[in-house]
């Protein structure tokens, strides 16, 4: 952020998820052009799933900036998945979807917050194409309306001294008649359900409660102990679940950034909470 002095945010960030998982997103947002209220952003996202799919987002938007770390925009996001084996599910598809979003961010510091609120909603709609070969083995392409809408809510209050409270709900869904595995949501990890694989939970639509206690040593450090809920729709080949997580963790303030650490045990569609499935996650964190 503010690299080239300009109140720019750059993002590049590459993932190996799993041994043929692999994740690219690039980000990129340009405040107060012309030193007006406007700017402008874009987004890149690519993902590889072995020899399943590959899908590919492309986002652009104009933004109005009411406020530091207080914005609206709109947008236009095009997405484009392609099949590259014969699993269930998978076809080749191609959606165009407009939207407006919202983001509101007040809180007392951002690495490791002991009071204020962080907020973003979004929600979009456009049209659908995806490829199907009928009896004949001739291409029939089918259309449809697809609405999808996304909500994040984070808060934070302090108790007593350093001792503080907080919790967050994550929520997205998608109306279709049809929501293919390959533009489903991917859920789990650090940042959404702790006790999972990273984004190893498919769902055309799921929503996530966490709570967690925190006691703050330092402006940087901390430790503290959370409970995640999650509820995810299922379809006609996977069931409807509740998986949930729980478990500590701890952050150390460094020179170069706020290092996390978390252990995490989770549990879904009833299974039994074993200590060897437990996860280890772990994050860095700077601000320039």
């Amino acid at each position: 952020q503010n690299t080239l002095q300009q109140g720019e945010r750059l993002r590049f960030q590459w993932r190996r998820l799993q041994a043929e998982v692999q994740e690219l997103d690039i980000g990129i947002n340009f405040p107060y052009l012309a030193q007006t209220s406007l700017g402008i952003g874009g987004e890149l996202e690519i993902y590889r799933r072995d020899s399943t799919f590959s899908t590919t987002r492309l986002r652009g938007e104009l933004i109005w900036m009411t406020a530091f770390e207080k914005e609206l925009g709109g947008f236009i996001e095009r997405w484009n998945s392609n099949q590259l084996g014969s699993a269930l599910g998978v076809e080749d598809l191609n959606i165009t979807r407009y939207g407006l979003r919202g983001k509101y961010v007040a809180l007392d510091y951002r690495l490791n917050p002991l009071n204020g609120i962080d907020f973003s909603v979004e929600g979009s709609a456009g049209l659908k194409t995806r490829k199907q070969f009928d009896i004949d083995q001739e291409v029939q392409e089918i259309e449809s309306t697809q609405v999808a809408a996304s909500l994040r809510f984070l808060w934070h209050k302090g108790v007593i001294g350093n001792l503080g409270i907080g919790g967050r709900i994550i929520a997205e869904k998608k109306w279709d008649e049809s929501v293919l595995t390959n533009e489903q949501f991917r859920i789990g990890g650090l940042n959404s359900l702790r006790g999972f694989n990273e984004e190893g939970i498919f769902t055309e639509a799921y929503s996530i409660v966490s709570i967690h206690l925190k006691y703050r040593f330092d402006s940087n450090s901390g430790a503290f102990v959370f409970y995640d809920q999650g509820w995810t729709e299922g379809n006609e080949l996977i069931p409807d679940d509740r998986p949930f997580g729980f478990g500590a963790g701890v952050n150390f303030g460094t020179k170069n950034g706020v290092f996390s650490l978390v252990y995490a045990l989770g549990s879904q569609f009833n299974q039994a909470i074993l200590l060897r499935d437990a996860k280890i996650h772990f994050g860095f964190v700077n601000l320039f």
